[in-house]
């Protein structure tokens, strides 16, 4: 009986990982650039455990295709990374460092599996130009007419635009420019 019931247990404990990775992410809001920053840090930190290191690439490529991040997407994933390095979190968080740290302990994402996808990146490029350009004439239009309340909306939708796709310091510029109308 209670040898038994100790095996199932040893054996529970082993398989059972000590980290529950997406109950620790679910805690962060879907669109969180801290969301795709938490996951890179603890990809770079977890390289002797494939398990949760693949679960973060996981994480991080659909996060960057669902949200349409390109230029995280081609920070973590792109092929200009040497071999046995990723991006860091600072460069993540910083958002002007574009090379990878050589400090980096985790290996490439392509090394586990995931592959660069280079039409993903063109068709996300021409649609984000396509919607950049549509904001930009709703952006002329309203303010030809003078019109405060649409200028100040589209400033904080093209904001949002620009934080989608990762740019930041663009996205804030953006949000900042809305103040003023």
């Amino acid at each position: 009986g209670t040898t038994g019931a100790t095996t199932t247990t040893t054996t529970t404990n082993t398989s059972t990982p000590l980290f529950d990775l997406e109950s620790y992410i679910s805690r962060y809001d879907k669109t969180s650039e801290t969301k795709l920053q938490r996951l890179l840090f603890i990809a770079k930190h977890s390289s002797a455990q494939e398990d949760i290191l693949k679960s973060c690439y996981e994480m991080m490529e659909d996060h960057c295709r669902e949200h349409g991040n390109v230029k995280r997407y081609k920070e973590i994933f792109g092929p200009d990374h040497k071999e046995g390095e990723t991006p860091t979190d600072a460069s993540i968080a910083t958002s002007t460092t574009d090379s990878p740290s050589s400090s980096s302990s985790s290996p490439h994402p392509s090394t586990l599996g995931f592959h660069y996808d280079t039409a993903f990146l063109a068709e996300k490029e021409s649609s984000s130009a396509h919607q950049l350009d549509n904001l930009e004439a709703q952006l002329k239009t309203a303010q030809v007419h003078l019109t405060k309340d649409s200028v100040r909306s589209i400033y904080l939708k093209m904001g949002e635009f620009y934080k989608a796709r990762g740019e930041l310091r663009e996205a804030l510029h953006k949000v900042k420019r809305s103040q003023d109308y």
